[in-house]
């Protein structure tokens, strides 16, 4: 009987090991849960009470208690998230809609409206005269009107277009098949 005294010893050591460890790592799970939820409400920047959220939590001595009191601040959490998120999302939207309407009603504004395709960086920079390579040709005709001579030279496989406005200023713009601006002068 001797010999099973000890083995009984070590049996009940292990199951209160294993019972206050799993007890410690419920709380330590439910204090990850607590530290993850109010860390979220922080990032939403709305102001509530979190001293009187940690008070309430450091009083429940419960663990059924604290998960359907952990259970209920996440879902709160997440409706903050939420309601944060379409917050930012609605003031994206609005800033986005003002910048739109001044611009808008700017030169660069008028030629986007006839041009939707090209750029609005495109549109501001034909509104002040600005040219440059890698432009498309029909940008160019925006700003000039049609050319006054267009001459097409074929070397191998591609063709090369010299479009010639008889003006002062810039004249010649060339072009491959793409019809974007490779050079002028």
């Amino acid at each position: 009987m001797k010999k099973n005294v000890p083995i009984v010893l070590i049996v009940v050591g292990l199951i209160v090991s294993v019972y206050f460890s799993s007890k410690e790592n419920a709380e330590s799970i439910n204090n990850l849960r607590f530290n993850n939820a109010t860390t979220s409400i922080v990032k939403t920047k709305y102001k509530v009470n979190l001293d009187s959220i940690l008070h309430i939590y450091k009083a429940i001595d419960n663990k059924k208690e604290a998960t359907v009191f952990l259970d209920k601040l996440e879902k709160y959490t997440n409706e903050l998230n939420q309601k944060y998120q379409a917050s930012e999302n609605h003031k994206k939207v609005v800033a986005f809609e003002k910048e739109n309407i001044q611009f808008m009603k700017t030169k660069a504004g008028s030629i986007k409206k006839l041009h939707p395709e090209w750029s609005k960086e495109d549109c501001e920079k034909l509104a002040n005269n600005f040219i440059w390579k890698g432009m498309h040709i029909d940008m160019v005709k925006y700003s000039k009107g049609d050319p006054d001579d267009v001459n097409i030279s074929n070397k191998g496989f591609s063709s090369e277009y010299e479009y010639i406005w008889k003006d002062e200023g810039v004249s010649h713009f060339y072009t491959g098949k793409e019809s974007i601006v490779v050079d002028y002068d």
